[in-house]
């Protein structure tokens, strides 16, 4: 017997998914009247069928056994007992979890005839008066000569593929494709066709009620699925003591089966079920070869097969059945078996052979007749005491409590010939093997030491100190005080927190209560009680999220428990019988509390819905009032002033309304998750909640206030109130305007009437920029630049921005446009990283900025926040972001048609186009463009020099270091300043931002302004230095800006010249 081996687990066999006994044959059974003749024991009914709201539970019949007096059902706190039919009927809206329902063939010692296998219901039964759901479908209309199944559609629910059938009692679904739903020409069980509505999570649909039929199919040729062929036993080198070693895995491989009839090719272990003990039990096969256990069974007890309904929702009978008795070699004793979990084994290799337990997964080690099992995992190395903690705790095979074996059974376990280890495992279990040492726990005086152990002796450790821990089934007495103790204290909780419950309800629905009966009067006197329910039912959803949790675990590991001591006999039958009742106690408790917590998660919906209602209430009544004071006010000022607050009464109900539609949908799913049985008075107080929220102002009145405010501006202005330009400077260069476009108040803000920008850089042109509604993705400003005939919202085209904002005179213009990519960058006045960027002090809404959108692209990207531009890319339009902290400033482009897949931003500019005075070299105005040498901006009063050439050879010169240099521009600044050049002698080379400011260039001024060298346009130079000694260069042609040399070599770039003089 291996050391510390509990009792319980010494008749347990683990085989791929199920627990066996020890030994699989059939043993006599003790009370039968002839105790030499072997017990006979039946098939276990197959095919759940789960019908939740008519609350039955039915099965198709064992063969043999066709009559409900053969059956009897377990069912949570009782005793089993004779079904009342097939199928049974349960209790009125009982609550089940999976597994809790347990249906078998009965015993019968007078006919030597064993219990069966139990059949459990596959998926939770609910009481339906909780859920909210679309009803059955009706009318079945099922031909069994056709093999179809027809039925009624439920109102509301008219495409066929909003439905799903099930071919295997409710098991499996498949949405539906076609009526009447063709099942096939094969046999099927009654009840087993059922069709529902099937769940739309994005519409908050549950699944339906289900329609179940009420007559079996029969198919006209019975289907016959073949055995499988080429049976193939993996055990090598059996009896070698030397290289090559002994590979026990007991591995069973077959050829896979294809069915003549259907055509259904059954190409996947899934499909398969296998037996060891000559067909009285049937396994699910996992991997192909297949391992079938640890014994040395008998070739002719080992087989495999098609599983019934192997294929899900296809329908056939179970296979025929390959046995291994043609295959060559034999079935050995294996000791050692890596598992995934506590019940299934790793999957073979094609070959036959075993891999190593994987980081989760665990082993199992039987003695040499394939008995008394025990658990082990490797948990890692640790060179030292201090850094085994850290590999402790965790959980093996979904199995937790793992511990390492005292130091008294290590040095003893050490001592064990452990040659039967295979050298793929040796380093994950413990041996006798010197090289290899061991952690082990000692306990002195109480307090625990580690110590390393290695063939029986302590030692040093070293770093490859292995960390093995044990798995033992608990003592049968602290099992059952386990489930005692956690009833008692699960019940308690859901007792406290029901209570706790009932007081938050009772809270909300007072407060619904007041909000109707203070109809005109201000209501945020009663913001208080929702805060004070809020925190009460946050702090009861906390706690309850880390109680499912505890609890949770706590089932897993007594339902591990309990499976692990069903199969050991020696365990008496009352006290299993006690123990389970005591689990089953415990999961309908669990439902209880799962309730619970939705319900404090249902609270916690409400209570901001009743905050928003009563704020937006008492909000409504503030812009109101704002807005009757704002009809009273009579001078200038006070009129201005009003008019501001009432934007900012209208924008905080926008706000709500916005949040509010979240908000409705969000109750209402809080409704629908409520319990109806135990909330009908909160319920009832919630839809009237929903009704209040259906009186709230809407957008429509929230246009009525918008537009008041906007004529209470203008009449502002018509009694003669006028902001100074100096008090609405934002920034440095810009200045705020409100939606008429006269100057507002430096601390204005959005919310207040804030819509427009000026640049005061550029008088002349009085350049105007839109600020952006919200700056979301998907929001407001996100548009498709001209897909407006397609119904998509753009910027071009009938209904698009441009024309609303013309026709609107938004901000006091009628002329707004897309923006060239130069006059983006303009708008570049702010710093990020030393770089200059869009300033969003400024330019508000622009989000890019934002940590959640602004993550580096080798990080995932995150979101880039494009601007549309004016300017074509081939047949694209160009688009241009600003830098920001992880992206560097960048054009390219995107389509016109609206099926970007891009963030692109609608920003629109308006601007007074510019005039020139034509001069000659004289100073004096002439009409005759080939006399003129310079043209004139009189409001800029600004001149620049014409050419009256294009010719590259005329046109390029070195900008210089000094105007000694000859035939640079720098000496031409001082020879035409000499001559006084239209009568000014201030000429000089122009910065960056003067020449931007030229576009879009006036080619009926600015004649001859391309200048190309081979094929290309070159640029202006500037009088901005730029690094290592060059010069800015701007490209009026591209908008591109580049690093040039002060000296035009063979081998730098060439560019151009324009000067410019100003008073």
């Amino acid at each position: 017997m291996l050391l510390g081996v509990n009792k319980s687990l010494l008749a347990l066999t683990v085989i791929s998914g199920t627990l066996l006994t020890g030994c699989n044959e059939a043993s006599p059974d003790q009370k039968s009247t002839n105790s030499t003749q072997a017990t006979i024991k039946p098939d276990a009914p197959a095919g759940p069928i789960v019908n939740d709201d008519l609350d039955q539970f039915g099965w198709s019949w064992s063969r043999n056994f066709s009559d409900k007096q053969f059956y009897e059902i377990k069912i949570p706190n009782q005793p089993w007992s004779t079904v009342n039919g097939n199928p049974h009927q349960l209790v009125i809206d009982g609550i089940y979890a999976a597994g809790d329902i347990q249906v078998r063939v009965k015993a019968d010692s007078s006919s030597n005839r064993a219990a069966s296998d139990v059949l459990v219901n596959p998926v939770i039964y609910t009481a339906n008066v909780s859920v909210n759901r679309p009803k059955s479908p009706t009318n079945p209309v099922q031909n069994d000569s056709l093999n179809t199944f027809d039925w009624d559609l439920v109102s509301g629910f008219s495409n066929e593929n909003e439905y799903e059938y099930s071919l295997t009692g409710g098991v499996n679904w498949t949405t539906v494709t076609s009526k009447p739903l063709l099942v096939g020409d094969v046999d099927i069980d009654v009840g087993h066709v059922q069709v529902r509505v099937k769940e739309n999570a994005a519409s908050g649909t549950v699944a339906g009620a289900i329609l179940i039929s009420t007559q079996a199919f029969t198919s006209g040729v019975p289907i016959v699925i073949s055995a499988p062929t080429a049976p193939v036993i993996f055990n090598k080198n059996i009896g070698n003591t030397g290289y090559p070693q002994e590979v026990k895995t007991n591995g069973f491989s077959w050829d896979w089966v294809k069915n003549d009839n259907t055509g259904a090719d059954y190409d996947e272990p899934e499909y398969y079920e296998f037996t060891n003990d000559g067909g009285m039990t049937w396994l699910p096969v996992t991997s192909r070869p297949q391992h079938i256990g640890a014994k040395a069974y008998a070739k002719n007890k080992v087989g495999v097969r098609v599983k019934k309904n192997a294929i899900v929702n296809q329908v056939n009978p179970a296979g025929q059945t390959l046995y291994a008795t043609a295959a060559t070699s034999d079935f050995y004793v294996t000791r050692i078996v890596p598992m995934v979990t506590w019940k299934q084994a790793n999957a073979l290799t094609y070959n036959g052979n075993w891999v190593r337990a994987s980081n989760t997964g665990c082993y199992i080690e039987y003695d040499d007749q394939g008995e008394d099992p025990q658990f082990w995992s490797y948990a890692g190395d640790a060179s030292s005491a201090d850094k085994v903690p850290k590999l402790l705790n965790k959980e093996f095979c979904d199995m937790p409590n793992w511990q390492l074996l005292g130091s008294t059974e290590m040095k003893a376990k050490t001592l064990v010939d452990s040659s039967y280890i295979a050298g793929t495992f040796k380093s994950y279990l413990v041996t006798s093997d010197s090289y290899y040492k061991h952690w082990a726990s000692e306990t002195v005086n109480d307090i625990e030491a580690l110590k390393a152990i290695s063939a029986g002796q302590e030692v040093s450790a070293s770093y490859s100190t292995r960390v093995i821990l044990k798995w033992e089934l608990p003592d049968t007495a602290k099992i059952l005080t386990e489930t005692t103790s956690t009833n008692s204290a699960l019940k308690a909780l859901v007792s406290s927190q029901n209570s706790n419950w009932q007081a938050i309800s009772t809270d909300l629905i007072s407060v619904i209560s007041n909000i109707d009966s203070l109809a005109g009067q201000p209501l945020t006197p009663l913001l208080s009680n929702v805060t004070t329910a809020e925190t009460e039912a946050k702090k009861a959803f906390d706690s309850l999220v880390l109680a499912l949790t505890e609890y949770q675990e706590k089932i897993n590991s007594l339902t591990l428990y309990s499976t692990m001591l069903e199969s050991d006999s020696s365990v008496d039958k009352v006290l299993k019988t006690t123990i389970n009742n005591n689990i089953a106690a415990i999961k309908v408790d669990f439902i209880n509390l799962t309730s619970l917590h939705t319900s404090f998660k249902s609270a916690l919906t409400v209570t901001p819905a009743l905050t928003a209602l009563i704020k937006l209430t008492d909000q409504n009544a503030t812009a109101n009032s704002a807005k009757d004071t704002l009809s009273n006010a009579t001078v200038g000022a006070d009129i201005h002033a009003k008019s501001l607050d009432l934007f900012a009464a209208a924008a905080a109900i926008t706000d709500f309304i916005n949040a509010n539609i979240k908000l409705t949908t969000d109750l209402n799913t809080a409704i629908s998750e409520l319990q109806t049985v135990n909330n009908r008075a909160l319920i009832s107080a919630l839809d009237k909640l929903l009704i209040m929220f259906s009186n709230l102002p809407t957008t429509a009145d929230v246009d009525v206030l918008t537009e008041h405010a906007v004529k209470g501006l203008k009449r502002a202005s018509t009694e003669g109130y006028k902001v100074a330009a100096a008090d609405a400077v934002i920034a440095t260069h810009f200045i705020k305007l409100d939606i008429n476009g006269d100057y507002l108040p430096s601390a204005t803000t959005y919310a207040q009437g804030w819509r427009c920008v000026m640049d005061n850089r550029d008088l002349a042109r009085q350049r105007i920029w839109t600020l952006l509604k919200d700056g979301l993705p998907n929001g407001a400003d996100d548009l498709a630049f001209d897909a407006s005939s397609s119904g998509i919202a753009s910027v071009m085209g009938a209904g698009g921005l441009i024309e609303l904002k013309n026709n609107a005179e938004f901000c006091g213009r009628s002329d707004w446009s897309l923006p060239r990519t130069n006059q983006l960058t303009s708008l570049e006045t702010g710093v990020i990283n030393s770089s200059k960027t869009i300033d969003v002090d400024v330019f508000l809404h622009h989000l890019a900025f934002k940590p959640e959108y602004d993550i580096a692209y080798y990080t995932g990207g995150g979101t880039v926040f494009w601007y549309w531009t004016a300017d074509d890319v081939n047949k694209n339009a160009k688009i241009y972001h600003y830098k920001t902290k992880n992206k560097s400033a960048m054009s390219s482009s995107a389509s016109k048609q609206g099926d970007e897949d891009k963030v692109i931003l609608s920003r629109l500019v308006s601007e007074i186009k510019i005039t020139y005075q034509l001069l000659d070299s004289a100073g004096d105005i002439t009409t005759d463009v080939d006399e003129a040498v310079c043209a004139y901006q009189p409001e800029s009063k600004q001149a620049w020099q014409l050419f009256d050439s294009a010719d590259a050879v005329v046109r390029i010169k070195d900008h210089g270091s000094s105007s000694s240099e000859a035939d640079t521009v720098l000496a031409e600044v001082e020879r035409i300043n000499n001559e006084s050049l239209c009568n000014k002698n201030n000429w000089r080379v122009p910065n960056l931002a003067e020449l931007q400011g030229l576009s879009p260039i006036d080619s009926s001024v600015f004649r001859f302004n391309n200048v190309e060298k081979s094929g290309s346009t070159l640029c202006y130079v500037s009088a901005d230095d730029a690094q290592f000694g060059r010069q800015k260069c701007y490209n009026m042609e591209t908008d591109g800006i580049s690093d040039v040399y002060k000296a035009i070599n063979s081998w730098s770039s060439k560019y151009v010249y324009r000067l410019t003089a100003s008073e």
